[in-house]
């Protein structure tokens, strides 16, 4: 789905959604409208951050089969490649080691996630430090298209354990 659409943050997706679907816009109409929603508030950020240090870097954003994907270039070198995936794109077989190919060309990876599936995928991530490849992110986002970042206080947060940050302790040799 390609559609033109006006700042985001002066334009009402559900009104858009109506208009071009009335009431009868279907799951899918709308998970459409959600993921492309989401992949353009994470692209604004997405260039903010990738723009401290690769001033010249552009964010192309890609739609298709039921995910969003965004990818930062440099001089046609990918700094970062984003995905903003639903519940049943996630359970594509093929996921695990496509992640894994985009961090062993030293690119750094962002997942964007619905809120259910946070927690599973942020563990499931867990695995790739394994094998030092930990720069990726894990966000979540809900159905009001807002998106936050899985860290650990998150994470504990959301299975209802207490935070308790890492005690400092002073590096022996």
């Amino acid at each position: 789905m390609d559609l033109a659409l006006p700042n985001q943050s002066t334009f009402d997706m559900r009104k858009m959604a109506k208009s071009l679907y009335g009431e009868s816009m279907g799951q899918k109409d709308r998970e459409c409208l959600l993921i492309e929603k989401v992949a353009r508030r994470r692209a604004e950020e997405a260039l903010k951050e990738i723009r401290m240090h690769y001033p010249e870097a552009t964010v192309e954003i890609d739609i298709k089969n039921g995910r969003g994907i965004l990818t930062a270039c440099q001089d046609r070198f990918v700094l970062s490649k984003e995905f903003v995936e639903t519940e049943e794109s996630l359970h594509s077989p093929h996921r695990i080691s496509e992640y894994c190919r985009i961090l062993q060309g030293r690119a750094r990876l962002v997942l964007i996630v619905p809120q259910e599936n946070s927690i599973k995928t942020f563990m499931r991530m867990l695995e790739f430090n394994q094998w030092w490849l930990f720069y990726y992110q894990v966000f979540f986002y809900d159905l009001e298209a807002n998106i936050k970042r899985v860290d650990r206080k998150t994470w504990c947060e959301m299975i209802g354990r207490p935070y308790e940050p890492p005690a400092r302790a002073p590096e022996i040799a």
